[in-house]
């Protein structure tokens, strides 16, 4: 975008809203003040926002997440594509301002990171990134891959993912990027959308995350006083859905996801999360009529993209539980009636 034009397309909501720019002559700071300050920087992107005191800011951004923005004729049409991002990109910038971790801190929460989710782990913050080098000491990365680069599964290396944290408004973590290797192997004669799925991931984890205020590794259900087997329904076979409450809440995202990676590339779920002798030995357990249906299913169909995600939102969604549960016994119920006409369905897990 060059430097010697400047567009505003307007301002959008979180929730995607457009919100017309009006000058307030009472204030001393206007709209029309501040895109004069705008004019004046030199990056190549930036983020216009309003904070928590409803006041008009603007942060600067990675061009390389937002390929064709610059593009007139299909900004508009396309705005929509970029949210993710741009509400990604502001969380981050409204942390920023608020976040003093100093790199102790930085390092300590990378090391645990490591530990659950693989070397292809970073976080960044204060429009920084950091890493741990082999030898396990902090560094800045030089030329860090765009947020979309990871996203899409594009990077050197052989490992199955790739996760790049942050901290989001009350410095809650957050995963800013996280990728599935395009190259990874999936369930025989099946197809999938990684890109697609790594997007749940990175959504359903990030809700899951605020919705409990989870701002380090060691923060646990336990620690907070919270039950997460409170109100879990007892399927027809007798067994329900265990959590572990004194697991931190990050190894539970990290054992749901390592749970549902394995059913991306097998088809198959491992038989220590059904198995009623590992029920109290793991950090989750799901009845083995869950997770049969979901295998059962996937016998049935080519594209297992929606399974996938499926599987994971049974770990970190209350609601899809509660679906799935009614799912299942209405098909219970259609099975007592009508035997003859039973037939596998999805509509049930969707």
């Amino acid at each position: 975008m060059s430097r010697t034009q400047t567009y505003v397309y307007g301002i959008l909501s979180l929730e995607g809203k457009y919100i017309p720019i009006q000058e307030d002559r009472k204030k001393q700071e206007s709209p029309t003040r501040l895109l004069k300050q705008i004019n004046q920087t030199d990056a190549d992107i930036l983020l216009l926002h309003f904070n928590e005191a409803s006041e008009l800011c603007y942060c600067d951004a990675d061009i390389r997440n937002y390929q064709g923005i610059c593009d007139l004729k299909k900004a508009f049409a396309n705005v929509t594509k970029y949210l993710d991002q741009f509400k990604q990109d502001i969380s981050s910038c409204q942390s920023s301002s608020t976040s003093h971790l100093g790199a102790q801190e930085v390092h300590s929460l990378l090391l645990q990171a490591k530990k659950l989710f693989g070397d292809k782990v970073e976080f960044a913050l204060n429009k920084k990134t950091y890493r741990l080098t082999p030898q396990g000491e902090l560094e800045e990365v030089q030329h860090p891959l765009s947020d979309d680069e990871i996203n899409s599964g594009k990077w050197q290396g052989k490992e199955d993912e790739y996760i790049r944290f942050t901290l989001g408004q009350k410095g809650v973590l957050q995963v800013q990027a996280f990728g599935i290797n395009s190259k990874l192997s999936i369930a025989k004669g099946k197809r999938a959308d990684l890109t697609n799925i790594a997007k749940n991931f990175r959504d359903k984890t990030n809700t899951y995350l605020e919705d409990y205020e989870v701002k380090d590794f060691e923060m646990s259900p336990f620690s907070q006083g919270v039950d997460l087997n409170k109100n879990q329904q007892v399927y027809a076979d007798g067994d329900a859905v265990r959590f572990d409450n004194q697991a931190p809440y990050m190894r539970l995202v990290a054992e749901g996801w390592q749970i549902t990676k394995q059913f991306l590339k097998t088809g198959e779920v491992s038989e220590k999360v059904y198995l009623d002798k590992t029920k109290h030995q793991v950090i989750l357990h799901a009845p083995g009529l869950v997770t049969g249906s979901i295998e059962g299913v996937a016998e049935s169909v080519t594209d297992i993209t929606s399974l996938v995600c499926l599987a994971y939102d049974f770990i970190t969604e209350a609601e899809t539980r509660q679906a799935f549960y009614n799912g299942l016994l209405a098909l219970k119920d259609l099975a007592l009636h009508n035997l003859g006409d039973l037939s596998p369905s999805c509509e049930i897990l969707s």
